[in-house]
């Protein structure tokens, strides 16, 4: 019986050290540097095309007078249609309403 205890004592010893130096490997300052350089690449925002049915609040279209937020979108003409109602970056008295055919890809950019 005492020899079966030692085996299990010498397992979890084992155990303990292949999970400290896990831990001690896993942790040196170049991966740190590499994870800290993937944190920031995803808080940058993308940009992503989209079906117009697929628009959030809050999305950000840009066209040749600037950069618009979707507010309310919505569709119609049996969804073949899809408008938003959107707001002019910088200037939220600015409005208007987009149309997009439903089969139109967007390209948006969210945060």
């Amino acid at each position: 019986m005492a020899r079966s205890r030692r085996s299990v004592v010498n397992v979890s010893v084992i155990a303990v050290r292949v999970s400290t130096n896990f831990l001690r490997r896993r942790h040196t300052p170049t991966n740190l540097a590499v994870r800290l350089d993937d944190l920031s690449s995803m808080a940058k925002p993308t940009e992503i095309r989209v079906l117009p049915r697929e628009l959030q609040l809050g999305d950000r279209v840009r066209d040749a007078t600037g950069e618009w937020e979707v507010s309310r979108p919505y569709a119609s003409a049996g969804g073949k249609l899809v408008s938003a109602h959107v707001r002019k970056v910088g200037r939220p008295e600015a409005t208007d309403l987009r149309t997009w055919g439903a089969h139109e890809r967007i390209s948006v950019t969210r945060a």
